[in-house]
């Protein structure tokens, strides 16, 4: 109980920041992520990254697993957390570019957290061909 408790003051905090649109009502993008017309594995990820919780290396590493290479396995130049896999590491830059991405990739560099920047995709993927989305 306490668990969803933080999660809600977390996403109500993220929500009250956010400068997007109305249309980013907690419910309204969880109710988007899990009508998304891909597999549930998808879903599933894609719910995961909004709340923080994939298990990149740093986290990993912060739980007590001893003997974690914290480096990207991708890159091994820095420390993978999701600001890395998604944006900042060499490899995910290129594949943003070659899907003629990068100007998804920018904005989401700038946003305060990942919730904010799964609603922003959720709510501007109909602006550009952001892939099957919809």
């Amino acid at each position: 109980m306490a668990y969803v408790v933080g999660v809600r003051r977390r996403d109500h905090k993220s929500l009250s920041d956010q400068s997007v649109s109305n249309e980013t009502s907690n419910g309204s993008i969880w109710s988007k992520i899990w009508n998304l017309q891909v597999t549930n594995k998808i879903k599933m990820f894609v719910w995961r990254f909004a709340h923080n919780s994939l298990p990149v290396q740093t986290k990993i590493a912060r739980r007590g697993v001893k003997r974690v290479d914290t480096r990207c396995p991708v890159c091994l130049r820095f420390d993978e957390d999701c600001g890395h896999l998604f944006s900042k590491c060499k490899i995910a830059k290129d594949l943003w570019r070659r899907f003629d991405l990068e100007d998804l990739r920018v904005a989401m560099m700038g946003m305060n957290s990942a919730f904010e920047a799964v609603s922003y995709i959720m709510v501007n993927r109909k602006r550009k061909d952001y892939g099957p989305l919809s």
